[in-house]
């Protein structure tokens, strides 16, 4: 196999060279001293955890401010949901006094700061449930949607982005940018709506509404979660595909590439080998940020086919004024955010290397 000057390296010392496969490798991991990266160490790792927890503790901390202070602004009383609208006043005032509602904002906060650090998120103003045990039974629901809608985004986003990028008719790019424009502008509700339609009214193949737990029934779980995964995920597929074929498109451009095609190395192999895990990183940022957004819309999924939810959950706790479960749902959602994160910073760091140096 013949050698190729590394064009990464110009203007170097002479005498670097690299087989044009393995460029990719060297050409993108070498240090400033033109030492090649073989990927992060433990203490990059290890640096990256500390300095994330730590941030993560501040970030659920300000969260749970807002959402207590934002919460204490609320007109809605949840000793009125509890004991009726027509309720009298001795009955509203004993339990107000028995909620606590009627001590400063500053204690009120503190105390259930205090125990939810202990793992006790408190208990349901209106039903006088167990926070953490209602969180524990809506959680996995609202989970199962939001792990297969991201897996479907990126499935179709990665086939969409690796077949635009390589299109070499500029029809069939412009026809996958349509889709995926298309794709993007559909609202989550009325795409679940479409579905419902077709799928469950009119050919009956999946279920319309309803959840099946995983413990009771697999395929049961994986059909009444499918329809809302796909209403979910699919808008994000546009986003994903688009960062994607931007970053293969950029790699595609680079000289190791054109070296090892002239070479006579496989296009494809040189593509899926070397050229789109270079392309990953901003894809694998996309990703995370799809996440938090799946989560923020996931309410919206969840009324349409009447899934009760994490989401769900929340938005009756700020109806009702129910302040526990509303503090519960939102650092729940918070904590998520923050595992996500972690793992995209984490993943970022293995794929480009460069970025302990940082």
């Amino acid at each position: 196999m013949a050698w190729a000057r590394c064009a990464r390296c110009s203007p170097a010392p002479r005498g670097c060279w690299a087989p044009p496969i393995r460029a990719a490798t060297v050409w993108h991991w070498r240090g400033e001293r033109g030492r090649a990266r073989t990927g992060p160490t433990g203490e990059t790792m290890i640096s990256v955890l500390i300095e994330k927890a730590v941030g993560a503790v501040a970030l659920l901390v300000i969260v749970s401010l807002m959402a207590f202070g934002l919460s204490a602004l609320s007109p809605r009383h949840p000793e009125v949901h509890r004991l009726g609208a027509d309720a009298p006043e001795s009955a509203v005032r004993e339990v107000r006094h028995e909620l606590g509602l009627d001590r400063p904002l500053a204690a009120q906060f503190v105390e259930w700061a205090g125990s939810a650090v202990r793992g006790d998120l408190g208990r349901s103003y209106v039903s006088d449930t167990s926070v953490a045990e209602e969180i524990a039974v809506r959680a996995p629901r609202t989970l199962s949607m939001v792990t297969l809608a991201i897996v479907i985004a990126c499935a179709l986003g990665l086939a969409l982005g690796v077949s635009s990028a390589l299109a070499r008719r500029p029809a069939t790019r412009r026809c996958l940018a349509v889709f995926t424009g298309l794709v993007q502008a559909v609202p989550g509700f009325w795409l679940g709506i479409l579905l419902v339609t077709l799928f469950a009214l009119q050919l009956g193949w999946l279920p319309a509404t309803g959840y099946v737990p995983a413990s009771v029934s697999v395929p049961g779980w994986l059909q009444s979660i499918l329809l809302p995964s796909i209403a979910l995920g699919l808008p994000s597929t546009a986003a994903i595909a688009r960062q994607l074929r931007g970053a293969l498109a950029g790699e595609l451009g680079e000289d190791y590439v054109r070296n090892a095609v002239a070479q006579g190395f496989d296009r494809m192999h040189i593509v899926l080998r070397h050229a789109l895990r270079n392309a990953m990183g901003p894809a694998v940022t996309i990703i995370g940020f799809q996440v938090v957004v799946k989560l923020s819309t996931v309410v919206v999924v969840e009324r349409v086919f009447a899934i009760d939810g994490l989401g769900t959950l929340a938005l009756d706790a700020v109806f009702r004024g129910d302040t526990p479960v509303l503090l519960g749902c939102v650092m729940t959602f918070a904590l998520i955010v923050v595992v996500v994160n972690l793992f995209v910073d984490l993943a970022y760091t293995w794929i480009n290397p460069r970025t302990r140096a940082a």
